[in-house]
């Protein structure tokens, strides 16, 4: 069973993760545009 502490720190890596990725694809776009 997980303790409340660790499912808290899984819960911030998942949001983590998430942000990460948005930024990347936003990156990604800028960089793309900058191409055309």
């Amino acid at each position: 069973e997980l303790q409340p502490w660790a499912i808290k720190q899984v819960e911030n890596n998942v949001l983590y993760d998430d942000l990460l990725s948005k930024q990347n694809n936003e990156t990604t776009e800028k960089i793309l545009n900058l191409g055309n």
